[in-house]
């Protein structure tokens, strides 16, 4: 990339850089009050802030980069699976997005430039991610839900979380509530239910004072 081109690019790769920067800091907000460690989502940020610098990477270079950002990227999921409480092999969407990535930069290290990539490992890279999103699209909506549901929050702020997070996460990260809350909307409101028909159902008691026209 020349000199012209690097400024031109500037202010995209900085509004990228912060982006990172921000929700790198909501999710490890969101790991620390779920007891989590957030030491993994480091890597997202040193490859947003290193990567566009390396200006001619070695092949084997990108397979180790792509390995360890398929290995970080599991224990990422792994970690926010666990706060959710949802079984391990809700990863497997990540797996199916990562492995034909990583298995076509393998096979580019010794092929040819000129090379086209095998129509077997083109087709399979494509099965596997697609299914990674097809997989992984409930699992979204059943997780934001989750997520919502741990730090006590109701349905509302729930499809928040679906349908806008990078406005309801920071939220979650940074309001009042605390982890461990499941359910606490839903008991809020049937404590209140409850009072408003205890009030609703209790009997008027009589009248023990004197009349005020009694003499």
């Amino acid at each position: 990339m020349g000199r012209d081109d690097l400024q031109m690019a500037m202010p995209l790769y900085v509004a990228m850089l912060v982006g990172v920067l921000v929700y790198t800091i909501v999710w490890w907000r969101i790991f620390n009050k779920a007891h989590r460690s957030g030491i993994l989502l480091l890597w997202g940020l040193i490859s947003a802030a290193v990567w566009p610098w390396i200006s001619d990477p070695g092949e084997w270079f990108v397979v180790g980069a792509v390995g360890v950002s398929f290995l970080v990227s599991l224990g990422v999921a792994s970690t926010m699976v666990s706060i959710i409480g949802r079984p391990l092999w809700w990863v497997l969407p990540v797996a199916l997005a990562f492995l034909p990535q990583l298995a076509i930069v393998i096979w580019a290290t010794e092929a040819s430039a000129y090379e086209d990539t095998p129509e077997a490992i083109a087709t399979l890279a494509l099965a596997s991610w697609v299914a990674a999103v097809v997989m992984a699209t409930p699992l979204y909506f059943i997780g934001m839900h989750d997520l919502g549901d741990a730090f006590g929050y109701g349905t509302g702020f729930q499809l928040g979380l679906m349908f806008l997070p990078l406005a309801f996460l920071p939220i979650v990260a940074f309001g009042s509530n605390h982890y461990g809350d499941w359910g606490l909307a839903k008991r809020r409101r049937a404590a209140a239910l409850r009072r408003c028909q205890g009030a609703w159902r209790q009997p008027l008691l009589p009248h023990r004072g004197r009349h005020r026209y009694h003499r």
